[in-house]
């Protein structure tokens, strides 16, 4: 029969159990009128909303809202959470998510047709790769980081203090001549003692520090410059042996390294674009297909890993794998922690860590930063709170 719409106002709880997660078109008609109305009764009588698997009307696999959504305060799901869970924007209309078992074997995701492709980001996917230091080591040993600095010196400077905190044995901050004479005085007077600084001559000589100075990891792109000489130089940078972190100014279709001819150079390049630097790589074709598909589909083109940063950040690598990151906090929506980031996978690449769970781990250690900086934070305060962020993914206390 019809709808009673009234028995919303009248309700002193809602329980939104209209729609689950496989809705695949826009909520219409009379639920669409249900769903707004619990919206109301919520926001303006304070009466609780509580979701079943999700709240109607949110895709569970892109997090897309398709029509109207009441806002949950508690959202139950079965068995496993869905993308649409933590993916934006339907991770701000489910409230508390409880995942509650209902007698399905966990042998189940063992087949093929229901292996999960998708995971939460946390220490337990990429803890095994996060190589502690061993008494053995030296800097050598634990790797060295060329950060490539251009226009905007800031940029590399909170990315090499980032290198350095994540562990990196050595980390300099290199540039080219035209650079010089703001470069230098910059980073004399901004940079720690133990970071190293080099005017880095021609591209031409760059091949030959990195072979002499055992440079594993370069970072580049983070305040470059978008020059047709500088977009060369990113070209070139790319093209080195060492494994490239490429970032901001590297990320336009336009840069040689990117416009869709040779791609990245191997297996071992992290991309870290930011939502608008990823719509310039990935194009609109596919807008319809969600930020996990979509970023799945740029790593498989580019034979890159993909940071695609966030509240929700997406890591993609090119066979598939594919992580959704949740536990970042709203303050990191500011200048200078992109370049924090792209430090981070920078210094644990270094050290010999894949590039997936090196980007994975960067991202959720660079969240935690954030937690233990607290509200007000700066990108400058993330590098120092770094150690005890990455003691926590080791699962233990920071030392004090």
């Amino acid at each position: 029969g019809d709808l009673d719409l009234g028995i919303i106002d009248r309700a002193e709880l809602i329980v939104d159990a209209l729609f689950g997660a496989g809705l695949t078109r826009p909520v219409a008609g009379a639920p669409a009128e249900l769903l707004v109305r619990a919206a109301a009764r919520r926001r303006n009588g304070g009466v609780p909303v509580v979701a079943v698997d999700v709240p109607s009307g949110v895709d569970g696999d892109s997090g897309a809202c398709r029509g109207p959504v009441a806002p949950a305060d508690l959202t139950v799901t079965f068995f496993r959470a869905k993308p649409g869970h933590y993916l934006l924007p339907g991770r701000e209309m489910c409230g508390a998510l409880a995942v509650c078992g209902i007698g399905i074997d966990d042998a189940v995701l063992e087949l093929d047709a229901v292996a999960p492709q998708t995971a939460v980001n946390a220490p337990a996917l990429w803890r095994r790769a996060l190589r502690p230091p061993a008494p053995e080591d030296h800097k050598y040993t634990r790797g060295h980081v060329l950060v490539v600095a251009g226009e905007m010196p800031g940029a590399s400077a909170l990315a090499a203090r980032a290198a350095a905190r994540a562990g990196a044995g050595m980390v300099t901050v290199g540039w080219f001549p035209e650079d010089d004479a703001a470069a230098r005085p910059f980073f004399d007077a901004r940079l720690p003692a133990a970071l190293l600084r080099r005017n880095l001559g021609e591209t031409g000589d760059l091949a030959q520090f990195c072979r002499e100075r055992k440079v594993q990891t370069i970072l580049a792109g983070q305040g470059f410059g978008r020059g047709a000489g500088r977009r060369q130089k990113l070209a070139e940078i790319a093209r080195l042996p060492p494994s490239c972190i490429l970032d901001a100014d590297a990320l336009f279709p336009d840069v040689p390294v990117l416009d869709g001819q040779s791609g990245p150079p191997d297996a071992g390049t992290v991309l870290t674009p930011h939502a608008g630097e990823f719509e310039r790589l990935a194009g609109a074709g596919d807008a319809g297909t969600g930020k996990v598909g979509r970023t799945r589909r740029v790593a498989a083109e580019t034979g890159a890993t993909i940071v695609h940063k966030g509240y929700d950040t997406v890591i993609a690598a090119p066979d598939g794998r594919a992580v959704i990151g949740a536990n970042a906090l709203p303050g990191l929506a500011s200048a200078g922690t992109g370049d924090v980031l792209a430090g981070i996978v920078a210094g644990l690449r270094a050290q010999g860590m894949p590039p997936f769970e090196a980007a994975c781990a960067a991202a959720w250690c660079h969240a935690e930063s954030a937690r233990f900086c607290g509200p007000g934070l700066l990108a400058d305060d993330l590098p120092d709170r770094l150690p005890e962020a990455l003691a926590a993914a080791f699962g233990r206390a920071p030392a004090r």
